[in-house]
């Protein structure tokens, strides 16, 4: 291998393990030598991510089928190189990741090699979803799946199927996207060897889809077999995934907001601090989360107001999975926040405003998770606003929007607040099941995980 191929192979694992600074040096001075580019800012990432997304719609998905051995080497390495930037940027810094996964689908269309389409069109379908075109995101996986088939390899199966299983994720299509990343992290173990990232990624998108569809007696079995594998591998990305964002939730079903919170400081002072990434945005959800668990709503809205800026001028919330997650968060701080507030106090009305736009923006967005979210979080609003009619009515519309969706953990939470609301038998019953159903699934402490997840409600 030549002295620049090492160099590429050194950068591309600097940056699977999380050391983004060096990384990013590294692949600076390799892309210059290849004569590819290398967005210094945000914007000239923009306007690289734009470019290539309008050159893909101007000349479209078709290519002219070749061999390796009949493309010339050089465009090979380029096609290789911008794949590998792809996809260790794609959870990391989206904006970046997304004008590399173009560049690459560019330069592979062009290239012409069928398992290098598959692959680079599976990864533009997540990109596309991502930035809110599911149905766009669905076409094209399904034409990866197709590539992927007609030549036969393990690798194009599994990064078509993982890419399946992320564009359903990112539509709230939760058992489907379980499914998907876990047929594909089957194919990378058994079959694959040396996709370690690849393998890191369809394992945490199983374990998020896991979350939200209430599986916690398996992400409490599962993360700390593979955040100690993580560990004794160097593997930064996967420990931040894996201590960080909703998943810090198996932490606080042992009821241990303490070690959650070191574990997710211990990360993220490893991780770099140019710009904000994925990473960033993760540990302020996991943050807030536990802020709420311990019933410090404070201290979860200073976070919220804190990391705003940052978050805002990252673009990351371009993503519907970060904006959807965002607006929760900020609106369950807000709420709870507010009913710790005196009635009539004017910083009360104003954060409940403020939660009650939240709640209508989740209910406007297209995906059915988002808008059972919102009436949850419009549940609270009329709690603390004193409304039980439009309580009764957004926390029942709540529990049929989780129910429909297979959410347990989540549908489980809105039982146990519609049961505090209907001062019955019936509530009673509703709230005891719920309950049970929270403690067999390693929950240790049920009324923490409702004040995180449904807050506004009288504990």
């Amino acid at each position: 291998m030549t002295r620049l191929g090492l160099q590429r192979l050194a950068a591309d694992q600097l940056l699977r393990s999380g050391r983004l600074d060096e990384a990013y040096a590294q692949f600076a001075s390799v892309l210059e030598k290849m004569s590819l580019p290398f967005p210094a800012s945000d914007g000239a990432a923009v306007r690289m991510l734009l470019a290539n997304r309008f050159l893909l719609a101007l000349r479209g998905c078709g290519f002219r089928d070749r061999t390796p051995e009949e493309i010339p080497t050089s465009l090979l390495e380029r096609v290789d190189l911008t794949w590998s930037l792809g996809l260790g940027l794609s959870w990391i810094d989206p904006v970046r990741g997304g004008a590399y996964e173009a560049l690459s689908l560019r330069l592979s269309l062009r290239a012409g090699d069928p398992e290098r389409v598959a692959r680079a069109l599976s990864a533009w379908s997540v990109h596309q979803t991502l930035e809110g075109a599911p149905q766009r995101g669905l076409r094209t996986a399904a034409r990866a799946r197709q590539l992927a088939e007609r030549v036969a390899s393990p690798y194009s199966d599994a990064t078509s199927t993982f890419a399946t299983g992320m564009c359903a994720y990112l539509g709230g299509q939760f058992r489907a996207a379980q499914a998907h990343c876990a047929a594909a992290a089957a194919i990378l173990e058994t079959r694959c060897a040396g996709k370690v990232l690849e393998l890191t990624q369809a394992r945490v998108a199983e374990l998020w889809a896991l979350y939200y569809l209430g599986e916690m007696g398996e992400l409490v079995r599962r993360i700390p077999l593979l955040h100690r594998e993580a560990q004794e591998r160097g593997d930064l990305l996967a420990s931040a995934c894996l201590r960080s964002s909703v998943l810090n939730a198996a932490l606080l079903a042992a009821d241990d907001p303490d070690r959650a919170r070191r574990h997710l400081g211990r990360v993220m002072d490893q991780w770099s601090h140019l710009g904000f990434h994925v990473e960033h945005f993760w540990e302020l959800l996991a943050g807030v989360q536990i802020d709420l668990y311990r019933g410090d709503p404070a201290s979860a809205l200073r976070r919220v107001v804190e990391g705003r800026p940052r978050l805002k001028g990252s673009r990351l919330l371009h993503g519907q999975m970060v904006r959807v997650e965002w607006l929760c968060c900020r609106g369950r701080a807000q709420i709870a926040l507010a009913a710790r507030l005196p009635l009539g106090a004017s910083e009360r009305a104003a954060l409940v405003g403020r939660a009650h736009r939240d709640g209508r923006a989740l209910l406007g967005h297209g995906a059915r998770f988002a808008q059972a979210l919102g009436e949850l979080l419009l549940a609270g609003v009329a709690f603390v606003e004193r409304d039980e009619t439009a309580t009764l009515h957004h926390t029942r519309r709540a529990v049929a929007g989780f129910e429909e969706l297979e959410m347990g953990l989540h549908a489980a939470v809105a039982r146990i607040r519609l049961g505090q609301v209907l001062h019955s038998s019936e509530g009673e019953s509703l709230g005891h099941a719920a309950d049970d159903w929270m403690v067999a699934q390693k929950i240790k402490n049920p009324p923490a995980f409702v004040r995180m997840l449904a807050p506004g409600f009288r504990d």
